[in-house]
C-alpha cells in the first residue's frame, strides 16, 4: 500500500518489484476461503502499491489500510484513531 520501497526511496535496489495482480488475486482467494468474504482481485488491486512513482490514491497509507479492512470486513485494531 502507498508506495513500494523502491519507489518511496527512489532506489531500485530497496525492494523487488511486487506482482500486484498476483498479490490481489491471493488476497481475494484468502478473503473467500478464510473469511467467507467475496471480494474480487479487481476491487483489491487499486489499494495496492503499483511499481511506479505516482501519487498514492489516499493522502495517508492508514486511509488505504482502513479502506482495505472495510472491504475485507475486518475490524480495525481498537487503538487506531479515526477508524472508518
Amino acid at each position: 500500500m502507498g508506495f513500494q520501497p523502491r519507489n518511496y526511496w527512489d532506489d531500485p535496489d530497496a525492494s523487488e518489484p511486487v506482482d500486484v495482480d498476483l498479490e490481489a488475486a491471493g488476497l481475494s482467494l484468502w478473503a473467500d476461503g478464510v473469511r467467507g468474504v467475496s471480494v474480487s482481485a479487481a476491487q483489491i488491486r487499486p489499494r495496492l502499491a503499483e511499481d511506479v512513482a505516482e501519487d498514492a490514491h489516499d493522502d495517508f497509507v492508514e486511509e488505504t489500510v482502513m479502506r482495505l479492512l472495510e472491504l475485507l470486513r475486518l475490524s480495525p485494531p481498537d487503538a487506531v484513531p479515526g477508524a472508518l
